[in-house]
């Protein structure tokens, strides 16, 4: 097998909702989109011309909550509707989920395969062992029908893990023993977790080293995160994904792929985080992107968020590591000052308040080593002990 990798590294992707994109004239490393939204929109498959890598989820997770399967597009995808037990215990049940979640995905001709999967809310929960069976049961299919289109794993998981090294180990572990080598790269997707409001200093330096961890092995995607996710980028992440100024963070009860009220805020890449139209008119904010013109309606919000999103992660495609590492904590830290002058000066709330928690995960990423390095330098201090 031929190990997939993304045109450019890192790479922000729009989870896209509609085929609006296509007015932008852009070319984009990758796109992702929800079965669901292709059942109800088919002509958002017209997207796939302006991306390199085009994605489809198969959201198989909504399966075990009654309130999505009752949803009028999510029953057109057919998937089984089966309780937690069946799924568990029933081959012919799971196999039924594998072959009809694949076909949609190959129907729409996406670039990349992703195996089913459902949201576990730790290692413990059967479901992540389902997981597991479900990986190894999708490779096996995938070769029965020859298919050659690169796998990836989605690891949906509860956010307390993430303050667990020897859970984080034993993730990496069970998916390393016999799986990894028929993967190309992972998805994760981590209920309730925004970067911003996220206060245990803990579950962010733990989600950044396993993704760090994880990626020495294989391409890592983060799924609907917020600006964290630039700083995953920074530290080892392939790329991440979320909504176009909506959807920012993965919530295992929420099955709403559309949100009801309009979009309210304006994003500042300045600090990180939004304004909303009152502050945003204090502040006397203005986009100077050339591209996105000035934020005023919603379609512009949206073109303003993507562009600056792919402007900063662009920035970093050329950079090192450590050269990474340099440009973000700058850009944190003059989003602090900004954020801290606009509170002083125009007296809106205290914006960027996470900037201390993320500039530690920054500094503490400094020094981590990839495990192999770390192999080599224990061989060499036993050797050394050896001849002493």
């Amino acid at each position: 097998m031929t190990m997939f990798k993304f045109s450019k590294n890192p790479i922000y992707i729009p989870k896209v909702q509609d085929n609006n994109i296509r007015e932008w004239n852009l070319k984009l490393p990758a796109l992702f989109v929800n079965a669901v939204t292709l059942v109800w929109r088919p002509s958002v498959l017209s997207i796939k011309q302006n991306t390199d890598v085009f994605i489809v989820d198969p959201v198989t997770d909504r399966i075990l909550y009654p309130e999505a399967r009752k949803k009028k597009n999510f029953k057109k995808l057919k998937y089984p509707e089966v309780e937690p037990e069946e799924i568990y215990s029933n081959a012919l049940v799971r196999r039924d989920l594998i072959e009809k979640s694949i076909k949609h995905q190959i129907d729409a001709n996406a670039s990349i395969v992703i195996a089913p999967y459902f949201f576990a809310e730790d290692t413990d929960d059967t479901k992540f062992s389902v997981n597991l069976t479900l990986l190894s049961e999708t490779i096996k299919y995938l070769n029965e029908i020859d298919e050659q289109r690169p796998l990836f794993a989605m690891i949906c998981i509860g956010n307390s893990v993430f303050a667990r090294p020897i859970v984080l180990n034993n993730i990496i572990d069970r998916y390393n023993d016999i799986l990894l080598k028929h993967i190309d790269g992972f998805f994760l997707s981590v209920n309730e977790f925004s970067g911003k409001n996220i206060t245990d200093i803990n579950k962010l330096i733990g989600l950044a080293h396993f993704v760090f961890r994880l990626s020495e092995y294989k391409s890592v995607i983060i799924k609907r995160i917020d600006a964290f996710g630039d700083i995953l980028c920074t530290i080892g992440a392939a790329g991440y994904s979320s909504g176009l100024a909506i959807s920012e963070s993965y919530s295992a009860k929420d099955h709403e792929d559309f949100p009801r009220k309009a979009f309210k805020r304006i994003y500042a890449p300045e600090i990180f985080d939004y304004l909303n139209e009152t502050e945003a008119k204090k502040v006397g904010y203005k986009c100077h992107s050339k591209t996105s013109g000035n934020v005023e309606d919603h379609h512009t919000k949206i073109k303003h968020y993507l562009f600056h999103r792919i402007d900063r992660i662009d920035k970093m495609q050329s950079l090192t590591r450590d050269q990474r590492i340099d440009y973000m904590l700058k850009e944190v830290k003059k989003a602090k000052k900004l954020a801290s002058e606009w509170s002083d000066k125009f007296g809106i709330p205290p914006k960027f308040l996470h900037a201390s928690r993320w500039e530690t995960v920054i500094e503490r990423s400094k020094y981590w080593k990839p495990s192999k390095q770390n192999d080599d330098e224990l061989k060499k201090l036993i050797k050394e002990l050896e001849n002493d």
